[in-house]
């Protein structure tokens, strides 16, 4: 084994760990969509003439759920991450075509 294996072996991973950190990084964003999605129905809320209390409690703690996990969401967490591909994504997609 050559002096230079050790190095060309972590090299070659390089392509495998950016794209680990690319999902890691969308999946952030996801979750910022939607924490920002969550905070304009909370600011419409507010603004109604008589808001709905409840509704409001309900709406701050589902925002702070996805502010939960994007803080306890790590690159490694595979499972965590196609779940915000797959259930937050779309609702994602859809409010930013609308």
């Amino acid at each position: 084994m050559s002096n230079l294996e050790p190095a060309y072996n972590k090299i070659s991973t390089l392509p495998q760990r950016t794209e680990i950190t690319v999902r890691y990084e969308v999946a952030r964003d996801v979750l910022n969509n939607m924490i920002a999605i969550v905070t304009g129905q909370i600011f419409a809320e507010q603004r109604k003439s008589m808001p709905d209390e409840s509704a409001l409690v309900e709406l701050r703690a589902t925002r702070q759920r996805y502010v939960d996990e994007r803080s306890g969401l790590s690159s490694n967490d595979f499972d965590a991450i196609r779940y915000i591909y797959e259930h937050y994504a779309p609702i994602v997609k859809h409010h930013v075509s609308e």
